[in-house]
């Protein structure tokens, strides 16, 4: 995957849980080992704390969104600059910037971690 097709895959990733709400898309993008270091301990299910992860976020911020601003990638891995943000009046307002890091594995994300370097 060159770094073109990674930004268009993660854009269409984040396209669909982000602007869609469709958390089950996760397991279209994730593969079956995926392991998150965000998002619990080594034993969990990665996927189902995903999901429920995301869910909880929508209910407390129902305008968010990701904003992919740029992506580089290199045996296999993709680094991904991205924004997080919310819609009121019109108006996008950032909450947090960071670097999130994924690991691909048979063309899907088998780990993921973000450095989140600004919030507001």
């Amino acid at each position: 995957m060159d770094n073109a097709q990674a930004l268009t895959f993660l854009r269409r990733y984040f396209e669909d849980l982000f602007v869609r709400r469709n958390v089950d898309a996760l397991d279209e993008y994730l593969h079956r080992e995926y392991f998150d270091g965000d998002i619990g301990e080594s034993a969990s299910d990665h996927v189902r704390n995903s999901k429920e992860f995301l869910k909880r976020w929508f209910a407390e911020e129902p305008t968010i969104g990701v904003e992919v601003k740029d992506a580089v990638t290199h045996d296999g891995v993709i680094s991904a600059f991205l924004e997080w943000s919310v819609a009121g009046n019109g108006i996008r307002t950032p909450l947090q910037k960071g670097v999130a890091v994924f690991a691909l594995k048979d063309g899907k994300i088998i780990r993921r971690n973000t450095f989140i370097y600004w919030k507001r």
